[in-house]
């Protein structure tokens, strides 16, 4: 009787522990999926940081060329218009745009550049 006990004991053990090894097995293939899908959801974000980016520049670019074309626009009124005070008015608005997209030259960066590299610009 006790060995027959002793049997069912060791047998209950041995399912205990199958049991455990699975459970364990189960955890790290969870563990697993939850790592590959927060890899991809990273991979996400930077895609988007990356187009966020894009969109930004574009729309940068996309202003710069309105804004030239508005100066383009604005020397051609200038040159058919006879000269009176609007046109006057139009090319100093015309001037202070082209000086609000033309930036003074960082004579210290082209110094750091030639510096780092050993070039010239």
């Amino acid at each position: 009787m006790i060995s027959d006990m002793k049997k069912e004991l060791c047998a209950h053990q041995e399912t205990i522990s199958i049991m455990s090894q699975a459970k364990e097995a189960q955890i790290k293939l969870y563990k697993t999926r939850e790592d590959k899908e927060l890899d991809k959801v990273i991979a996400l974000e930077n895609k988007v940081k990356v187009l966020n980016d894009i969109v930004y520049k574009t729309g940068q670019y996309v202003q710069t060329m309105n804004m030239i074309n508005c100066c383009y626009n604005d020397n051609l009124a200038l040159m058919l218009a006879p000269d009176s005070d609007e046109t006057i008015h139009l090319d100093k608005e015309r001037r202070s745009k082209l000086s609000d997209l033309i930036r003074p030259f960082d004579y210290d960066q082209l110094g750091f550049i030639r510096s780092t590299t050993g070039k010239v610009g």
